[in-house]
């Protein structure tokens, strides 16, 4: 169609009027409509990161708990289970006195062997003897329960402990001819499993508890839960040894709850870890009203016009300022940390290494572990940083937590460093593309934890290992030996006439001439 010099000078006054507003307009509803999506998005799979990194966070604390309550009541069990045996071995009073007195020198643990009247004949400490126990619960059960297998109570101390409350273990004594013969009581007061409980946050209001059974409260190892929650006990009674539940009490959100428990194996008993939503969650609602506040601002900008560009790119520079207060505000606490924190990212390498995991970030404590600047931490691979410390390990445990989202791991050093760690515990968060890493000098626990189970398995009196170790080492030992078809050599000392070396010159010089045998085997 022709179009006349007329229509073609009104035509372009008609589309130049309008077009630009509408252009900007349909730009500007567009480009908010896509910045909200992104906001929206952004904000979404942070807070699930935070959530994740929470749970994994608490749950492995209840874990942490678990294992060392574990280890813990077993060394107590056996210990009482070794005195019992003492005493139905034939061990007289004196003897398992001496016993007692050497186990109470090393802890805060006291023994006691009650006779059939429920009278205390042998105790660690003298405080405690001629006390009686006839109408105890401990005893009670233990003289109408034909079972030999150990309890546990909760009760009032008496003797060194009075006034505490302490945890008994209960190992009923039987005679060769299956009578009652009394039982061995081991006690520890609250504060010997205080000792390691250390919070995952610096919060004040976090709580770890173990249950009994029926859920009352057995023990308080950091803050006071008095009682479970209806949801949570629902959960838990649904028979999962471990998990973890979100619970929203009557104030909502604010009032959030994140409950992780862990069964205690061979005992009837629940580790749960109670830490406050908010908490947990605070930098992610912090960060969360920083991008809905930068959202309004871009938005407000898109509105105005043709610097839309421009004021976006500022938005987006105020976004990352605030977000660098956050951190900035995150820094001081994981500074004021006593467990040491870094940042790890992985870089692909491309040749036969595969990644290769660099520290990005780290607090002050870091530095005084790795025994150098925290500043010349920044930049180096991870397993570079812990020198005499398993490379392939610490490796393969940023891995797992890449892949998985959270692992944990307890390394030894090889103690060429001096003045370096002997053990670290090791936990990684996969956080978005990178790794979380606290690491917590455990030296001393493992130590003590060595000579708790040194006492469970050595004897008291000549320091040789008792039948516990024998029962622990025979069947690898056996399994080694056919393994490399050699011949493996066991042989039973008896000391004939022992008795009359007691009769005629007393207890304490039989004593000396057993520890003058054990030297001589050694």
């Amino acid at each position: 169609m022709a179009v006349t010099s007329d229509q073609t000078s009104k035509t372009p006054f008609a589309i130049t009027g309008r077009s630009p507003m509408l252009a900007w307009l349909a730009g500007g509803a567009l480009l908010i409509l896509l910045l909200w999506i992104a906001v929206l998005s952004e904000i979404s799979r942070d807070e699930s990161a935070w959530r994740q990194g929470a749970e994994s966070l608490v749950d492995g604390q209840a874990d942490a708990h678990a294992r060392r309550l574990q280890a813990v009541f077993d060394d107590l069990r056996q210990i009482s289970e070794l005195l019992a045996e003492a005493r139905e071995a034939g061990a007289d009073t004196a003897l398992l006195q001496r016993q007692m007195r050497s186990v109470s020198r090393h802890r805060q643990i006291y023994p006691l062997y009650i006779d059939t009247d429920g009278n205390v004949l042998s105790a660690g400490t003298d405080a405690a003897l001629g006390a009686n126990f006839s109408s105890d619960t401990l005893f009670v059960e233990a003289l109408a329960n034909v079972s030999n297998e150990p309890k546990i109570y909760r009760a009032d101390g008496i003797g060194d402990l009075h006034g505490q409350t302490v945890l008994r273990f209960v190992s009923r004594v039987t005679r060769a001819d299956k009578q009652f013969d009394g039982v061995v009581v081991v006690s520890a007061p609250e504060s010997f499993f205080w000792d390691g409980a250390q919070p995952a946050q610096s919060a004040a209001d976090e709580a770890v508890t173990v249950w009994q059974p029926d859920k009352s409260r057995f023990l308080n190892l950091l803050g006071k839960e008095s009682e479970l929650p209806a949801a949570v006990r629902s959960t838990i009674d649904s028979g999962r040894n471990s998990g973890v539940i979100r619970h929203d009490a009557a104030g909502g959100e604010s009032e959030q709850r994140l409950f992780a428990w862990r069964r205690i194996k061979g005992f009837p008993l629940l580790v749960t870890v109670s830490v406050p939503g908010a908490t947990l969650m605070a930098s992610a609602r912090d960060l969360r009203t920083t991008q809905l506040w930068a959202g309004a601002i871009s938005s407000l900008l898109v509105i105005f016009g043709c610097l839309i560009g421009l004021r976006w790119q500022q938005g987006r520079r105020a976004l990352r300022h605030e977000r660098e207060a956050v951190r900035s505000t995150f820094r001081l606490a994981v500074d004021g940390a006593r467990e040491a924190f870094y940042m790890v990212k992985s870089v692909g390498i491309e040749d036969s290494r595969g990644l290769v995991f660099r520290v990005e970030d780290c607090n002050e404590f870091a530095g005084r572990l790795s025994g150098m600047p925290s500043r010349e931490i920044i930049g180096r691979q991870f397993v570079e940083v812990f020198p005499g410390f398993e490379r392939t390990a610490l490796k393969e445990l940023l891995l797992d937590a890449l892949r998985e989202g959270f692992r944990e791991l307890e390394l030894a050093g090889d103690g060429e460093r001096s003045g370096a760690p002997g053990w670290l515990s090791f936990s990684a968060v996969r956080s978005s593309g990178d790794i979380a890493v606290s690491v917590r000098d455990i030296t001393a626990q493992k130590e003590s934890e060595k000579q708790l189970r040194s006492m469970a398995l050595m004897d008291a009196l000549t320091l040789l290992p008792n039948r516990h170790w024998l029962k622990e080492h025979l069947g690898s030992a056996m399994t080694g030996a056919r393994a490399a078809e050699q011949k493996l050599a066991l042989f039973f000392v008896d000391l004939d006439d022992f008795k009359k070396i007691n009769d005629s010159l007393g207890h304490a010089d039989g004593d000396e001439f057993l520890i003058a045998v054990a030297n001589a085997l050694r």
